[in-house]
């Protein structure tokens, strides 16, 4: 829902401008729309939409505080209770019913099933019977414009990326709802993959009456005077039938069904994950879209807020912002949630393919020699997983230091190219500054990367001998193939190795063989343990 009057127009309009939207080959821009092509017409459109969709309603509460007087007296206290229960609470007549305005019922109900001895309305009711600690009465919702933006794969040239969005609109289109739907190319203000589409929509299907529309209205009994060919059902309105009051809105079509359900997104989402990667395969492109949430795929991500114009151009010149710095933090923190989440998982993983080890050679080998290897095999397992560990975080650590000077030589050299392309573009002095900004983040780069070479090569150390450690572990677990492998059976045998690829590796049981990774593992968590603290300053 948009508050404000004006808001639905003005996005028509924002998201429509012509330095956003691209150009297709044939010089049109890259705009799909059922509503009107003519960029004003839409704007009325929209605005006839604000003038006629039902008229918003506050959620209110209602409540007597002296039904529950203690748990109320300790409500309004508490340092986080809603100013308007507050207000509510401390009323001159606690023993009469009171209903009130609050911003919104679900950020009240979720504050009070967090305070001690609050029953929900309903457990009350069903349970005993008793009276209700309080009651919610949502207001309506006066629904006016959606809005979606959604990714377009760089790997694709603009008409396979447009047909992305034609493919998409036709959702919208097969249901009757009004929309709009906008390409977008990137520019030198943000990255250049930064490839997307714009689109709104309204969820009550729209058609312009016809002379047919008005005679059938005046054979049904309503009064038509003012009403013209053209003009849209929904704003169609008519004194009701015989009636002197009342009006009526007799060709008002209903909203489309399912819209407002948790379902919608998860289907749009899907729908678009289907055609774009159906392009992408069509273009031999192996990357495909995955639908899902993060949570639902395990990536652990903390929602960033939007910089806003003022404060990403600060960024691009190497200044640090409070949002960017918050951001900063919360990707830090969920890359690090993310190491923690995969290293337990290895673990997790390790330990099964023990277990399994286990079970297998008991079948032919004592329990303390079975035991012995499959302790060594633990030992191989862990320590890779641990080193892998240690190799995620080195190698985080080191893209965060260089983050903010990789930013800015990336978003300055995109404004120098611009600058290029089009001499008239920005002030002299703006284009200095850019150029200017470049050098100075390359120099810095390029020191920073010398001081960075030990770490580097910690990094590279680790990841060697994890894999050393895993192969190690291998061998192990083919022992236990070829000991259960049933008379006659073919074992496959293994790869050659290939000596400029692989280290030679030490004989399968041999514990006194195994890579030695205590002070490389020692080396790389102190190099893990200053890159996390130059990210962190």
């Amino acid at each position: 829902m948009l508050a404000s009057a004006g808001e639905a127009p003005d996005h028509d309009r924002y998201i429509g401008r012509t330095e956003a939207v691209a150009i297709q080959p044939d010089g049109t821009r890259a705009l799909i729309t059922n509503i009107d092509p003519d960029d004003e017409q839409r704007a009325r459109f929209w605005s006839l939409v604000e003038q006629h969709e039902a008229v918003a309603s506050n959620d209110q509460m209602s409540l007597r505080v002296n039904d529950r007087p203690a748990f109320w007296a300790k409500v309004s206290i508490h340092p986080d209770c809603p100013a308007e229960l507050r207000e509510a609470l401390g009323t001159n007549t606690p023993h009469e019913p009171i209903r009130f305005d609050i911003p919104s019922g679900k950020a009240m109900r979720a504050f009070l099933d967090k305070q001690p001895g609050w029953v929900k309305p309903t457990t009350a009711n069903k349970t005993s019977g008793s009276t209700p600690f309080a009651a919610f009465h949502d207001g309506r919702k006066g629904r006016i414009q959606y809005r979606v933006v959604g990714e377009l794969p760089d790997e694709l040239d603009e008409g396979e990326r447009f047909t992305i969005v034609r493919e998409f609109s036709a959702i919208f289109e097969r249901r009757k709802m009004p929309f709009v739907a906008v390409m977008h190319a990137p520019d030198h203000h943000n990255n250049e993959k930064n490839w997307h589409f714009h689109l709104i929509y309204y969820d009550r299907p729209c058609r312009r009456i016809t002379e047919t529309d008005i005679a059938n209205l005046e054979n049904r009994g309503f009064k038509t005077v003012g009403l013209e060919p053209g003009m849209w059902d929904f704003t169609v309105v008519t004194p009701k039938r015989g009636r002197t009051n009342g009006k009526a809105t007799p060709i008002k079509q209903k909203k489309v069904d399912g819209i407002t359900d948790k379902t919608w997104i998860k289907t749009l989402r899907e729908e678009l994950a289907a055609i774009t990667n159906h392009h992408l395969a069509r273009a031999g492109v192996e990357r495909r879209l995955d639908p899902r949430r993060y949570t639902e795929m395990g990536i652990i991500a903390d929602p960033q807020e939007h910089l806003g114009t003022s404060q990403a151009a600060a960024e691009t010149r190497g200044e640090r912002t409070k949002i960017g710095t918050a951001n900063e933090l919360r990707q830090w923190k969920a890359i690090m949630a993310q190491g923690d989440a995969l290293h337990r998982q290895a673990l997790a993983d390790a330990e099964e393919r023990i277990e399994r080890y286990r079970r297998s050679r008991r079948r032919i080998k004592g329990t303390e020699a079975v035991e012995q290897e499959a302790n060594m095999l633990r030992d191989n397992l862990h320590t890779a997983a641990q080193l892998d560990d240690i190799a995620f975080r080195v190698h985080h650590g080191i893209e965060r230091v260089r983050s903010r000077a990789a930013h800015v030589r990336q978003a300055n050299r995109q404004l120098v190219q611009a600058f290029d392309a089009d001499p008239a573009a920005g002030r002299p002095s703006e284009r200095e500054e850019s150029q200017r900004l470049v050098v100075a983040a390359t120099g810095y780069l390029g020191l920073l990367d010398d001081r960075l070479t030990d770490e580097r090569a910690l990094l590279v150390d680790c990841r060697r001998d994890a894999a050393a450690l895993r192969q190690q572990a291998l061998m192990i677990e083919r022992q236990r193939s070829a000991a259960v492998a049933p008379p006659g059976a073919t074992i496959a045998a293994k790869p050659p190795m290939v000596e400029s690829q692989q280290p030679a590796l030490p004989t399968p049981l041999d514990s006194s063989s195994a890579p030695e990774t205590s002070e490389a593992t020692r080396r790389a968590i102190a190099a893990a343990m200053a890159a996390a603290r130059s990210a962190g300053r």
